[in-house]
């Protein structure tokens, strides 16, 4: 667990992230810098994107990474290129897996993006023994098993219990009679994800007969039977009928000291649910791939965007008012959900790698796939679920989900008040869909089953 790097690290409270892969010991990357300066002073607050390459060593279990910075930061101002050379390390614990880096080389000039990352990976598998020795317990949530290693002299009743974050059974305890030694390369081992009543979890037991007992420290939290529906990017050429009059702000001064920052505005016709679905309430992300080249251009809702700076054109409203660029100016680079002000680096993707639909708006579609939640339960201080969160998708037979841990990155609105299965209704949550260019959502339908379990895994 600790010798794969693969995943989005992040600092908590900045937009500093970085996003690796890992093929036996290459690495390679990206990742995103927090602020630039120059003689001190913050000119451009969107920061800079560097690209990542390394490698792993087994015999020290440590990495090396470099990280190039681009010739300019994510408002256009041009910037001395940036090379870092890091050594990094990670730990595994009941929370997560920590990856602390140290620089080994480089100047940065603007903003390092190797400060300690505290890991979005998860802790998939925890272990416990007995005192004195005679049971072994590991539980392995990826797996959906607890298995059990027993050792010693005698014969008697095997009980496995699961409990919840406050130590109550979560249902009635897996018993094995009349049970022995177990063969060292052969434990014991009992399901038990679709058993589990919706709630955090923090205990699994292994007791056998009345003396001795082993216990694993768990934490992941069971949302129960979940509804996953699809949503998808709208693009203009698959919705342009009723064409309507809109403004978008096509461009905006890079941010400078005592210098007042312009907007700039085009005019364009775009189809009538090409600006519902993209526009106005929806808060959402398009593309205009009529009035631009290929791949289009991406355009976000005003409300979604910098209307602070850039104020509504006399005569027209928010509805029909979009952003071309980020609120340093820059073009809209990926296709991002609602935790794009905070974490520009990462894209809406659906995991499926390259392949029909896949363009670099969605950065060709990389693991992991990303999913949209509940916006009373989100991203808020103690919420259910946090940007970043990764959610493993079990299906009504105990069987995972072909496409892996998926993201929390998005808000669904239509998800609202269904965050976890309660006695009356399932959760909801809302699966991206970045290869179905369509502007009907229905079009796309659920994702594969359509009823899964779900577990957050933290």
């Amino acid at each position: 667990m600790c010798g794969d790097i693969s995943n989005t690290w992040t600092v908590p409270g900045t937009v500093f992230s970085m996003t690796l892969n890992q093929t036996g010991d290459s690495v390679t990357g990206t990742s995103v810098g927090n602020d630039t300066y120059a003689d001190g002073t913050v000119v451009c607050a969107q920061g800079l994107n560097y690209t990542v390459s390394g490698s792993y060593s087994s015999a020290n279990q440590t990495f090396t990474l470099n990280a190039t910075s681009s010739a300019a930061d994510n408002c256009g101002n041009s910037l001395t290129v940036d090379n870092e050379t890091d050594s990094a390390t990670l730990s595994c614990s009941a929370s997560g897996v920590t990856m602390t880096t140290n620089q080994v080389s480089g100047s940065s000039p603007t903003s390092s993006p190797f400060p300690q990352f505290a890991a979005k990976r998860p802790t998939t598998t925890w272990t416990g023994t007995s005192n004195p020795p005679g049971i072994t317990l590991s539980v392995d949530i990826m797996a959906g098993k607890v298995n059990t290693s027993l050792t010693g002299q005698k014969t008697d009743t095997l009980t496995v219990t699961v409990n919840n974050s406050q130590g109550t059974q979560a249902f009635n305890p897996i018993t094995h009679s009349a049970q022995g030694a177990t063969n060292p390369n052969a434990p014991i081992n009992d399901s038990f994800r679709t058993l589990l009543p919706a709630g955090q979890y923090g205990t699994v037991t292994a007791s056998w007969g009345t003396s001795g007992s082993a216990s694993a420290s768990v934490s992941f939290y069971m949302l129960g039977l979940t509804h996953f529906t699809q949503y998808n990017t709208p693009y203009h050429s698959q919705c342009s009928a009723n064409p309507q009059f809109v403004w978008v702000v096509s461009g905006m001064d890079p941010i400078a000291q005592k210098t007042t920052q312009y907007c700039y505005y085009k005019g364009y016709t775009m189809g009538q649910q090409f600006i519902q679905q993209t526009g106005g309430d929806a808060n959402g992300t398009g593309v205009d791939d009529l009035d631009a080249p290929a791949p289009g251009m991406i355009v976000m809702a005003y409300s979604a965007g910098a209307y602070k700076i850039c104020p509504l054109i006399p005569g027209t409203d928010a509805n029909h008012t979009f952003f071309a660029v980020d609120s340093g100016g820059a073009p809209l680079k990926w296709i991002v959900g609602s935790h794009w002000s905070t974490n520009g680096s990462t894209a809406l993707s659906d995991g499926t790698g390259p392949g029909p639909g896949s363009t670099s708006l969605n950065n060709y579609n990389p693991q992991p796939g990303t999913v949209a939640t509940d916006p009373k339960v989100t991203n808020k201080p103690g919420s259910l679920y946090q940007w970043g969160d990764s959610i493993l998708l079990v299906d009504q037979n105990d069987q995972n989900d072909a496409g892996g841990l998926r993201s929390v990155q998005d808000l669904c609105p239509a998800c609202t008040n269904q965050g976890q299965q309660t006695q009356t209704a399932n959760a909801h949550i809302d699966v991206y869909n970045g290869t179905n260019p369509s502007c009907n959502a229905s079009a796309v339908g659920d994702y594969g089953a359509g009823q899964y379990y779900a577990i957050r895994l933290r």
